[in-house]
């Protein structure tokens, strides 16, 4: 042979040598990627379950540790979906007192007393 086409054939050679590298690179890429996507979802799934049975402990539901918070995130769809009951809104006053919400202590007051003036827990809000 000649030592241009030796030349040439060593080249293709190194380039499919090459292109076969980068392609078996590619693929263990994906297998990776997979493998990782197949763990997160494993571990996403186990998460829900821990987060649901963590949630169902009474011990931890009664002592919690920001209960003003607890409250107030309770109190939010209590206020859209019971907007017409008294009770809801002096409960509204109890909470935004203690968390010394003064412009929200003022709204509550205001929206129970269009709802039933005569009320005596609401007398005792007033004063």
């Amino acid at each position: 042979l000649d030592p241009s086409e030796l030349k040439k054939r060593l080249n293709k050679a190194k380039k499919a040598k090459k292109i076969a590298e980068q392609e078996k690179a590619v693929k263990c890429q994906e297998n990776k990627k997979k493998e990782m996507h197949n763990k997160n979802k494993r571990k996403g799934d186990d998460d829900c379950e821990s987060q649901v049975k963590e949630e169902l402990v009474p011990e931890k539901l009664a002592r919690t540790e920001t209960p003003l918070d607890e409250a107030s995130k309770f109190l939010e769809p209590l206020l859209l979906l019971a907007n017409n009951s008294i009770t809801t809104h002096l409960l509204a006053f109890e909470v935004y007192l203690r968390k010394g919400k003064v412009l929200l202590m003022l709204r509550s007051i205001k929206k129970a007393i269009s709802l039933d003036p005569t009320n005596t827990k609401l007398h005792s809000c007033l004063v």
